[in-house]
């Protein structure tokens, strides 16, 4: 049993940092404790709202007013949010994703970008997500409850984002 816990200890240590590669190939500056929002310039921001509701719903929710919502909060936080198809992006992108069933509901967050990773003198990338926030709850078929609660979760995400990034 101890080896086991210390197994998963060195696993958890040995994945609490993140080292930065520069351009040249040449290892940049560590970063202690990486996020997974870091991002070289908060201004612009892909984004990507994604709605899924069971059929039939009596929910009046719409992908339009959720992204409304978010882009709203963005812009509150000084964030300008873009099309991920935007070469300003930068390949980094915010993906808000809704899911109802019922009254239930999930509220998924995640920043996806282009992750880099050596493999026998290889360097490999692939577009993967590097930071998730997840919020469930029933709405009693309250649209404007969701809505309430994009909001709060988008707060969150604004006030996390800027902080990962100095602001």
């Amino acid at each position: 049993m101890k080896a086991l816990y210390f197994s998963v200890l060195f696993l958890i240590i040995g994945f609490s940092s993140a080292r930065a590669t520069a351009a040249d190939g040449e290892p940049a500056e560590t970063l202690q404790s990486p996020t997974g929002l870091e991002v070289p310039s908060t201004e612009k921001l892909g984004v990507i709202v994604d709605l899924q509701k069971n059929k039939p719903s009596s929910l009046s929710i719409t992908a339009e007013k959720i992204e409304a919502k978010v882009n709203q909060v963005l812009r509150k936080g000084g964030i300008v949010p873009i099309s991920p198809k935007n070469p300003e992006a930068d390949g980094h992108v915010l993906i808000v994703r809704v899911q109802t069933i019922g009254s239930a509901f999930s509220i998924n967050l995640e920043m996806g970008r282009y992750v880099f990773y050596r493999v026998a003198n290889r360097s490999l990338e692939i577009f993967s997500s590097t930071w998730r926030r997840s919020n469930i709850g029933t709405s009693g078929n309250d649209s404007k409850y969701i809505l309430d609660t994009v909001e709060e979760v988008m707060e969150l995400f604004t006030n996390e984002f800027l902080k990962a990034n100095g602001k």
